[in-house]
């Protein structure tokens, strides 16, 4: 066992997609959680998410829970979206077919939150580093437990990894596959 049931109090879920995240960590941590930031870009995953965030809501009134319909990225602004895809919904450079939405760094989203610890899952369809870059004061800190996905571009098994060591030197690295194939390979990333 890599975390302990104390390390999911406080979640970050980027590319929280219909909250089906959600649904399985608050069944599984109900006693413990504290505070949840669940992040979906695409609209129409969001409103599924919002829906069943207000369910969870209903039965835990201790659960501080945030849903927010923007990305997180590098920067805070804008960046395009290549929305309604379900599972697929990702950043893009194209802007044909794209939609431009608000996009904010997770560091300037948690500046009032600073002194938690939070366990970040991270499923953004390929925009993985540019997150975690938008979090770079938060993860040298070692305010982060960490989930990330690694299997949208090959270079990401190595990069993120590459790029985590230059954020913070002692960090411990877990790399798991759930499909047999790339695809559903998570880095679980460990604070010591």
């Amino acid at each position: 066992k890599i975390f302990k049931s104390i390390d999911f109090k406080n979640i970050i879920n980027c590319g929280a997609y219909n909250g089906d995240t959600l649904n399985v960590y608050s069944k599984k941590y109900k006693s413990i959680m504290e505070n949840g930031l669940f992040f979906e870009a695409d609209k129409k995953n969001f409103k599924k998410l919002f829906i069943k965030s207000n369910l969870i809501k209903k039965k835990n009134k201790k659960f501080n829970l945030s849903c927010m319909n923007y990305a997180l990225s590098n920067t805070n602004g804008f960046i395009y979206f290549d929305s309604n895809k379900g599972l697929s919904s990702k950043v893009t450079k194209i802007k044909r077919h794209a939609a431009k939405i608000k996009c904010r760094s997770l560091d300037a989203e948690l500046k009032k939150k600073a002194n938690k610890k939070w366990f970040l899952i991270l499923d953004c369809e390929g925009h993985e580093i540019k997150v975690l870059a938008g979090s770079k004061e938060n993860i040298k800190k070692g305010n982060f437990n960490m989930a990330v996905s690694i299997y949208h571009k090959i270079s990401d098994l190595w990069d993120i990894i590459l790029l985590l060591k230059t954020y913070k030197k002692n960090l411990k690295f877990f790399i798991k596959n759930y499909s047999g194939f790339t695809y559903e390979t998570i880095l679980y990333v460990k604070k010591n």
